[in-house]
């Protein structure tokens, strides 16, 4: 936890995460030196980001660390054309990975489903509370890189016939599967496109039981996730 500047601590505990979740989550503090290096490399970056945030490491079951996404605060969180700087980023060039937040195994191992909500943060909090849950970096993102690369070679779009990531197919082949995006898909046309395209994909290829769930809408309407 020493790790972490109070503002990010902060951040963490205002999605609900308990101290000992952020802890087994390993999530550190960067700079935007450390930012820059992480999304570009030592080889390709240019300079520091104007910016401070921190890195959510994802692990493979055996705990070992395959891949980092990055929540960033901007300095100035508009780009030149005023447009919104995302909120997350991956190294340039990542393949898709699935999060598997801390303590998931002992979560599966009571259950017979399991949920596949979009963001870090969410699937953490959910196995905290005892839901089986993992995470897609992105609505779309969910199909094996190495298989994507050579369709979008061919100039073949990403469709139910995509190859999901080899531990998504593991882990939905033998449970039922409820796929749980933010409350805005319900209205938000890519993102009901999104999580439709994964229910067909799973069904397709690997799990026998998939379902969508609606999540309900804040006050006025407000976004909420899982």
């Amino acid at each position: 936890m020493t790790t972490l500047r109070p503002e990010h601590l902060h951040d963490l505990r205002h999605s609900g995460l308990s101290d000992a979740t952020i802890a087994q989550m390993g999530v550190t503090s960067l700079d935007g030196m450390g930012l820059a290096l992480g999304v570009h490399g030592p080889q390709s970056v240019q300079s520091a980001f104007a910016a401070h945030g921190y890195a959510i490491p994802y692990k493979n079951a055996s705990g070992a660390i395959t891949s980092t996404r990055y929540k960033v605060f901007w300095t100035n969180p508009l780009d030149e054309q005023g447009k919104k700087k995302p909120k997350y980023l991956s190294a340039v060039g990542q393949e898709s990975m699935l999060y598997l937040p801390p303590g998931l195994d002992a979560v599966l191992a009571k259950t017979d489903y399991l949920l596949v909500t979009e963001g870090e943060k969410k699937a953490a909090k959910a196995v905290q509370e005892g839901y089986p849950c993992v995470a897609l970096a992105g609505v779309y993102m969910w199909a094996d890189s190495r298989v994507r690369h050579i369709e979008k070679g061919m100039g073949k779009p990403l469709t139910y016939l995509s190859l999901p990531m080899p531990e998504l197919m593991a882990l939905t082949k033998q449970r039922k599967v409820l796929i749980v995006f933010d409350s805005d898909s319900r209205t938000n046309a890519q993102v009901q496109q999104a999580r439709y395209l994964l229910k067909d994909a799973l069904l397709y290829h690997c799990a026998s039981w998939v379902r969508i769930m609606d999540l309900p809408s804040g006050a006025m309407d407000e976004k909420k996730g899982l």
